[in-house]
């Protein structure tokens, strides 16, 4: 992820000792790093499986919480220090995500084909 001049590497705590698995953030000069500052966690223990992106001015960090209760989950900061729950909803049983920019008309097609899937409660491929 890229912001303010720096390059952001969003990553899960596995150090057994002690024990955290959190998400937590570096920053560096290149996407190569060296990544320094690391930053204190900013999700509850047993996360994992980042992905992050920029949204208008807020960057949101997608993550799996793979402990009960399971849920998938983001958290949202405008300055990548403050980070607070993202309102985000996913179906039940979502996993590691990841994501992609697509166009309006893009986005317009694939929502017409799964309305037209789910009003004649049938199977669709979409392609």
């Amino acid at each position: 992820m890229q912001g303010g001049g720096k390059f952001y590497l969003v990553f899960k705590d596995e150090r057994k000792e002690p024990l955290k698995k959190f998400i937590q953030l570096a920053s560096g000069p290149a996407v190569e790093g060296p990544w320094t500052g690391i930053s204190e966690p900013f999700t509850e223990p047993w996360s994992e499986g980042p992905s992050a992106m920029k949204i208008g001015d807020e960057y949101i960090v997608y993550y799996d919480h793979y402990r009960e209760p399971k849920k998938f989950q983001g958290v949202q900061s405008k300055d990548l220090k403050h980070w607070r729950q993202a309102n985000v909803t996913f179906p039940e049983g979502s996993k590691h995500g990841s994501f992609l920019k697509i166009t309006k008309e893009e986005a317009a097609r694939l929502l017409q084909a799964r309305n037209s899937c789910v009003r004649t409660a049938r199977v669709c491929r979409i392609g």
